[in-house]
């Protein structure tokens, strides 16, 4: 798209603000879009915002369904930045597709340390918890939790896990 490819040309000038906005304004318009993610990651590189910046870069691989650099860049992130929640998610979320559930959870489980009532992070926990490790109570007891911080999410639950959800 054009944005992409002026932003491209600002982040070769030197101008990674001017860069950064277009690159911004593409992912608004299309938050699936790998090339905006990865672009805003440059940016923020370049203006010495590196492990957000390397967080973006990650998140756009991951989209890309380029899961071995998704996690090389969000490592490099967790490696700057150890308690940025976020790369910690993200690195869960990329574990998982991975299917590296047990290192998917300890991902998940990281994150939650640093942002302990994190809605998402709780759902994609208990849900990997119960339906791809097996752990069902550990999940329930995961989902519990959710449930009682938003009790809207229990609608967004599995018709079988909301029984038992119910049953605690």
């Amino acid at each position: 798209t054009p944005r992409l490819l002026r932003g491209e040309l600002l982040l070769e000038d030197g101008k990674a603000l001017e860069a950064r906005a277009l690159y911004e304004e593409a992912r608004e318009l299309d938050k699936d879009c790998a090339e905006a993610w990865r672009g805003v990651g440059q940016c923020l590189i370049a203006l010495g915002e590196e492990a957000r910046g390397r967080l973006n870069m990650g998140t756009g691989w991951m989209i890309a369904g380029e899961l071995e650099a998704a996690l090389t860049e969000i490592g490099l992130a967790i490696d700057i930045a150890p308690d940025l929640a976020e790369a910690h998610a993200n690195r869960g979320a990329v574990l998982k597709r991975l299917e590296r559930y047990e290192d998917a959870a300890a991902a998940y489980q990281a994150a939650l340390v640093l942002d302990p009532n994190a809605l998402p992070l709780l759902q994609n926990l208990g849900l990997l918890l119960c339906r791809d490790l097996g752990r069902e109570e550990e999940g329930l007891a995961v989902l519990r939790k959710l449930v009682r911080l938003d009790p809207g999410r229990w609608f967004k639950l599995p018709s079988d896990l909301r029984t038992k959800v119910d049953q605690a």
